[in-house]
C-alpha cells in the first residue's frame, strides 16, 4: 500500500540527509561487510553470512534499511488487519511507529537487529493465520530471526499477549528457558537487546 511506503519514507528521511550513518552499531555492522569485522556479531550467525554478500555503500544500506522498514510496517499493517480489519490496520501501523521506540530508533541504525525485526514481525503475522503452511513457513522465520538477532525472542511474546493471552504467557516462560540454552552454549555478548528482559524493556521504551 502506498500509504505505507510514505510513511516508511518519511520515517527514513534523516537517514538519506545525513552524510553518514547514525550510530556506533551501525558502523560495526558496515566493518563486518567491508572489513569482515565481525566480532560482536559472531553469535549472529545469518547476518555474518548475509555480510560477506551485501554492498558496503552508503547509498545502498540507506536504500537496504528504507525497504527493511517498509517489509517491517507492512507486516504490522497486515497483522492487525487480519483481526481488526483495514481501517484500524492503518492506524495500528501507525500508532506502531509513533508509540514504540523500537521502530524508530532501531530502524534509524544499520544493525542486524533489523533483519531479525522483519523476520519476527512477518512470523507473527504468519502464525496467527489459519492455514498450516503460513504456520510452518511462520515459525521457519522464527528460527530466521534468531540467526540475525536473538533479541527477536523478546518481541514474540509481547506482541503474542495481545492475539494469545495464555499462549503468550506460556511462550514467554518457554524462551526464557531456550534463551539461557543458547547464552550457555554460545556466551553472553553483555549486550541489553539481546537479553529477554531488556528488549521487552526496550520494547516499551524503558
Amino acid at each position: 500500500p502506498y500509504l505505507l511506503f510514505i510513511l516508511a519514507l518519511a520515517a527514513s528521511v534523516g537517514s538519506f540527509l545525513r552524510s553518514s550513518l547514525f550510530g556506533f552499531d551501525s558502523y560495526a555492522s558496515l566493518g563486518c561487510i567491508k572489513g569482515g569485522f565481525c566480532g560482536t556479531l559472531v553469535r549472529q550467525p545469518l547476518f555474518v553470512g548475509l555480510a560477506h554478500f551485501l554492498p558496503s555503500e552508503l547509498v545502498f544500506i540507506k536504500f537496504l534499511m528504507f525497504f527493511l522498514l517498509f517489509l517491517a510496517l507492512f507486516a504490522i499493517f497486515l497483522f492487525v488487519k487480519r483481526f481488526y480489519g483495514e481501517k484500524l490496520a492503518f492506524v495500528g501501523t501507525f500508532l506502531a511507529v509513533s508509540l514504540s521506540p523500537v521502530i524508530i530508533f532501531r530502524f534509524a541504525e544499520f544493525e542486524n537487529d533489523l533483519f531479525g525485526l522483519v523476520c519476527i514481525f512477518w512470523a507473527l503475522y504468519l502464525v496467527s493465520g489459519k492455514n498450516l503452511w503460513e504456520k510452518v513457513f511462520g515459525s521457519v522465520l522464527i528460527l530466521a530471526a534468531v540467526g540475525f538477532y536473538v533479541g527477536s525472542l523478546a518481541y514474540l511474546p509481547v506482541l503474542g499477549l495481545f492475539v494469545w493471552p495464555l499462549f503468550g504467557l506460556a511462550l514467554f516462560g518457554v524462551l526464557l528457558i531456550l534463551q539461557e540454552i543458547y547464552f550457555i552454549l554460545l556466551g553472553n555478548n553483555g549486550i541489553l537487546e539481546t537479553t529477554l528482559f531488556g528488549g521487552v524493556f526496550q520494547f516499551f521504551g524503558w
